[in-house]
């Protein structure tokens, strides 16, 4: 059972044939393995430039890399899509109900106009997927992503004026 948790229905896999493109996969899944150690996401339109390079190399000027032979190598290889997570963690109820109690103590004795939110957040305009392509049954985390963003600030009063 713990075969087919990590590597699925082997018996739906194809044996690997010596043919002109095993060499073009084994190059393929070797960057693919590189790739993801190093924790950079790795999306289906890479692994076909990437299998396209490598086919120009090895002289295979009629491969086309299409979506077709990506989800042949996918299957072949074993490989999944996956979103990661990033930092994990449960908000805590008594935490939260606590600052709520602090919140309400500060803002007695203000008028409603006079109470404002402000709040931040950043857009990421270089940060790439969240998801990218695994190993069946590797552990799915977070690797660097660009932190290049622009703050936004977003100011409200309680009444809305």
């Amino acid at each position: 059972m713990e075969e087919y948790e990590s590597n699925g229905n082997v018996s739906l896999k194809r044996p690997k044939y010596d043919t002109e493109f095993s060499r073009l996969n084994d190059l393929v899944f070797k960057w693919f393995t590189e790739a993801t150690a190093r924790l950079i996401n790795v999306s289906g339109p890479m692994i076909q430039e990437k299998a396209k390079k490598f086919a120009g190399e090895l002289g295979l000027n009629d491969f086309k890399g299409s979506n077709g032979w990506l989800e042949s190598f996918l299957k072949l290889n074993n490989i999944v899509f996956k979103t990661q997570s990033g930092e994990r963690g449960e908000v805590k109820l008594d935490t939260v109900d606590k600052r709520k109690a602090k919140i309400a103590s500060v803002c007695q004795g203000y008028e409603p106009k006079d109470i404002f939110n402000m709040d931040e957040s950043g857009l990421f305009y270089r940060d790439s997927t969240k998801s990218t392509f695994f190993k069946k049954g590797e552990t799915c985390a977070g690797g660097k992503r660009s932190k290049q963003r622009i703050t936004v600030a977003v100011c409200a009063s309680m009444t809305v004026k």
